[in-house]
Formats: C-alpha cells, sequence, structure tokens
C-alpha cells in the first residue's frame, strides 16, 4: 500500500494535460517501428 495525496494528484493532473489527454490509440504507429511488426 502506498499513501497518495489526492490534491497533488489532482494539481498534477491539471499542469499536465498531456498524460489526461493522451491517446493510447495514437502510439501503434510508434510500437510498430520498434517492435517490428
Amino acid at each position: 500500500m502506498a499513501e497518495c495525496d489526492p490534491a497533488l494528484i489532482e494539481e498534477t493532473r491539471r499542469n499536465w494535460p498531456f498524460l489526461r489527454d493522451r491517446r493510447i490509440d495514437a502510439y501503434e504507429p510508434i510500437l510498430k517501428r520498434y517492435l517490428g511488426k
């Protein structure tokens, strides 16, 4: 178990929107390039 500070999590989420708004499906071409699929 780890202690989590909800206020810190919320602040980080607001200040780093690229983590919140990332699109996992956009990574597929990158993975193909490196995994040789």
